[in-house]
């Protein structure tokens, strides 16, 4: 019984994940200009307590750069549409319009994904952001 149950999850994650594609070239169907933002993020930071977890919240800055994304679509053989984003350069981006057909270059790997960066926030900086300089301790959150 046991066996059987493990090769049905088995053969269902093989077939959930090989429906999963992105398109390396297609049509441009939509382009995205996000400016350049720095913003004060409050991460819940796990801190075991004997037998049970107190959540203690972190402020972090989180530093993210001007991105230019094109986003494209494609079609299978079944006519499935599959979709993906580009984060190109200011150059790339100006080249392309709307319903142009864009192709990743070759040799080049595309970059699918936003660069943010994030560390821990020094006063100054909640100060500047405008988050509340008194951070509530474990015991205060769980009150």
């Amino acid at each position: 019984m046991k066996k059987s149950l493990m090769v049905l999850l088995s053969l269902f994650l093989v077939l959930s994940l090989a429906g999963c594609s992105s398109a390396k070239e297609g049509r441009v169907y939509e382009k995205v200009y996000e400016p350049e933002r720095t913003f004060i993020m409050i991460m819940m930071i796990p801190i075991p307590a004997g037998k049970s977890t107190v959540m203690t919240p972190l402020p972090m800055i989180v530093h993210d750069d001007e991105d230019w994304i094109l986003k494209v679509e494609s079609y299978t053989d079944r006519g499935q549409r599959v979709t993906s984003s580009f984060y190109v350069n200011e150059d790339v981006y100006a080249q392309y319009l709307v319903g142009d057909w864009y192709s990743v270059p070759e040799g080049v790997k595309p970059q699918t994904r936003d660069n943010i960066s994030n560390r821990k926030a020094t006063i100054q900086e909640i100060d500047k952001y405008g988050v509340s300089k008194k951070i509530p301790t474990s015991q205060e959150i769980s009150n």
